[in-house]
């Protein structure tokens, strides 16, 4: 898969929405979230979840796993990830400061009970540090904070995250 060149995909931030994918790594233990330092506008040196845009010709799941490989170094294994949700974005700035961008973000959750389940090697440029937060940090880009306080909630309120599983292989 290429990536679109730079002049037209400016040109589809002026006039569409973005799909993509979102992921949030939770673990159980410490009850915290995997985030990324982006290197990028929009939101640059904020802490976010890790993801990015669809490519054509990949489906959710192959998005999903491409990002955190690029990101993170890591591999998503299957029965820890749960589809919860799809949210909208709008930034008034972009990779090119003079352009906003609109995304429409399909949001997992990925759960792990210790942080020796990762094995984490940061990946691509729009990856920077990595630590693990509560969510609530002001450092945190303000729609990963208001995923985060839902996604709280459902943990809190002991919902079934595994009657939620996705199976991308059937």
């Amino acid at each position: 898969m290429n990536l679109i060149p730079s002049n037209l995909y400016k040109e589809m931030l002026i006039n569409l929405p973005i799909l993509c994918v979102d992921v949030y790594i939770y673990n159980e233990s410490t009850k915290k979230f995997l985030l990324v330092k982006r290197n990028n506008e929009p939101e640059k040196d904020k802490f976010c979840c890790t993801g990015g845009r669809v490519l054509k010709g990949e489906d959710l799941y192959k998005a999903m796993c491409r990002k955190v490989t690029e990101e993170l170094g890591m591999k998503i294994k299957e029965g820890k990830l749960v589809l919860f949700g799809v949210t909208n974005t709008e930034f008034k700035n972009s990779i090119y400061s003079s352009v906003g961008s609109h995304t429409t973000n399909v949001s997992f959750l990925y759960i792990v009970n210790q942080e020796s389940d990762l094995k984490i090697k940061l990946g691509g440029v729009e990856s920077g540090e990595v630590q693990w937060k509560a969510g609530e940090e002001k450092e945190v880009v303000e729609f990963v904070r208001l995923t985060i306080k839902k996604l709280k909630q459902n943990i809190d309120a002991n919902v079934d995250f595994n009657a939620l599983y996705v199976n991308f292989r059937q």
